[in-house]
């Protein structure tokens, strides 16, 4: 795994081997080496040791690498030297936002080139005698300006009025000079969420401890700002509002930031909301995969722009009703498919089954005795394919079944002829040759020559058909056999738990069916 995550040329495939890897070495070695920037951040976020951030800090090749150790490193020095030199506006701005010591800042507010980030640093700074050099010595008149103020208000800590500051003032660089001051978790969060300047935001995420936070909004507003992972991690997992979840999941600019959030929404309606009307594909797929509800799972496949997405709703419904509806009328070919192969093989045998097919049986209720009426019904190819389904019940007609089954387009309609079909060489057929799996299951619902299902159970093309062809076993020996040879595990297990005696002390199921054909 370690060779695969430093080498391998696939950021897909480096990060999936990196996630199997523990040690702290091996992880050093990933965010040391790993070909892909985006393997040795993932590393670089789960390394502990501080030498190695350190060093990542200093000296990768990448700018989001070197932001990514930088919010692991501690060591003043360090950071207050990457905001001096790091050649990134952004590693700049994360290294002196982490800053501390005020002989760094110190530092920092005389050396840095970047007038932005002087400023940021002169606006923490308590020593009153670097204040008075710079306020006399920068070459800029801001830095100058806002080093003269501090002489004046160093000591005031008027948190409410840095916080109006912070998100109010005309100059840049003041407002991060107050944001510079704020040390309350409440205003800093609400800097951190309405402040215009990504820069003050940024800063003001970084001071905040996450765990301190005093309420949901306050949580989505570091959540969707935060640059550094471990502080968007923590606001995430505190962050529980369905509202703010959803806000960050379609309005978030990084693509991992909306995923996650996705992934911790449980709302069914703002799930289905997302995958219809979210522009990019991936997050779709992400809400869907998160859809259990059955009515929002059809929402999405009526309304969502990507059929794919649809076709991903689809393979997830369980409702019958549905599903029948889909097989039998959606405009995607792939739909249809997949709603067909979704729905239940169930033999229907009586009068109540009915009510599985149509929502009003009692509509057919004169029809279901004239055969003639139920004949029309039948070869209408424009109704719907339930009606048509349920008429083909009431009719039972041998040759009609037989042609149906054959070559009739409704998936519907051809699956119940299928299921009322007694002919055993047309099932046999259909079971071993038909390209549709739904059609060859179905088939081998019917099958009751042994020989022809044990073929099935132990060389089914698909496990549906074997498993289908398995429950028509009566045979004791044939059930042995099936439970040696099936090809697929899942029937060889279904095989052999129709042999063994259940905990009541009866016999095995083929046992007493064999003894009430003997008592008959």
């Amino acid at each position: 795994m370690l060779k695969i995550a430093v080498d391998d040329t696939n950021e897909n495939v480096c990060l999936a081997a990196l996630a199997k890897l523990t040690g702290q070495s091996a992880l050093a070695k990933v965010a040391f080496e790993a070909a892909q920037p985006a393997a040795r951040g993932a590393a670089i976020a789960r390394v502990t040791d501080q030498a190695v951030a350190a060093k990542v800090a200093v000296e990768d090749t990448d700018k989001d690498v070197r932001r990514a150790a930088i919010a692991k490193v501690n060591d003043q020095n360090v950071l207050a030297n990457a905001a001096i030199q790091d050649n990134d506006s952004t590693v700049r701005v994360a290294s002196v936002a982490k800053l501390t010591d005020q002989s760094h800042f110190a530092k920092v507010a005389v050396e840095a080139r970047d007038t932005n980030i002087r400023t940021a640093a002169a606006g923490r700074l308590t020593d009153q005698a670097v204040l008075a050099r710079i306020a006399v010595e920068d070459i800029d008149d801001d830095v100058r300006r806002l080093a003269g103020a501090r002489l004046a208000v160093e000591k005031s800590n008027d948190q409410p009025a840095f916080a109006k500051v912070a998100v109010e003032d005309i100059d840049a660089k003041v407002r991060r000079a107050a944001v510079g001051k704020l040390n309350d978790q409440t205003l800093l969060a609400k800097v951190a969420a309405e402040a215009r300047d990504e820069s003050v935001r940024h800063i003001a995420a970084a001071r905040l401890t996450v765990a301190k936070l005093p309420d949901q909004a306050a949580v989505a507003g570091i959540a969707a700002h935060a640059t550094d992972s471990d502080l968007f991690q923590a606001a995430l997992e505190k962050l529980t509002d369905q509202t703010a979840l959803a806000r960050i999941a379609m309005q978030a600019s990084a693509l991992d930031v909306r995923r996650s959030a996705v992934e911790k929404l449980t709302d069914q309606a703002i799930l289905a909301r997302i995958a219809v009307q979210d522009n990019n594909v991936k997050i779709c797929y992400a809400a869907v995969d998160k859809l259990t509800d059955q009515s929002a799972l059809a929402t999405v496949v009526v309304n969502a722009r990507d059929e794919d997405v649809r076709r991903t709703a689809t393979a997830k419904f369980t409702d019958q009703g549905i599903l029948a509806k889909l097989a039998a009328e959606d405009r995607d070919e792939d739909v249809r498919r997949i709603a067909t192969e979704r729905l239940s093989v169930v033999r229907i045998t009586d009068q109540a089954g009915i009510t599985n097919v149509t929502t009003e049986p009692a509509e057919y209720a004169d029809k279901l005795a004239d055969p003639a009426a139920l004949i029309q019904i039948v070869l209408n190819s424009q109704a719907e394919g339930s009606e048509r389904a349920m008429a083909l019940m009431g009719l039972r007609h041998a040759r009609l079944l037989l042609a149906l089954a054959r070559s009739e387009g409704n998936p519907i309609v051809r699956t119940t002829a299928i299921l009322l079909l007694t002919d055993q060489t047309a099932l046999r057929k259909l079971a071993e040759s038909d390209p549709m799996a739904v059609v060859r299951a179905a088939a081998v619902v019917g099958i009751t020559h042994a020989a022809v299902l044990l073929t099935r159970a132990n060389a089914g093309p698909t496990p549906e058909v074997s498993a289908n062809a398995v429950r028509g076993v009566e045979d004791p020996a044939s059930l042995q056999t099936a439970s040696r040879q099936a090809a697929y595990q899942d029937v060889k297990d279904a095989a052999q738990a129709r042999l063994v005696p259940p905990a009541n002390g009866q016999a095995p199921e083929p046992a007493r069916n064999a003894a009430r054909g003997t008592a008959r």
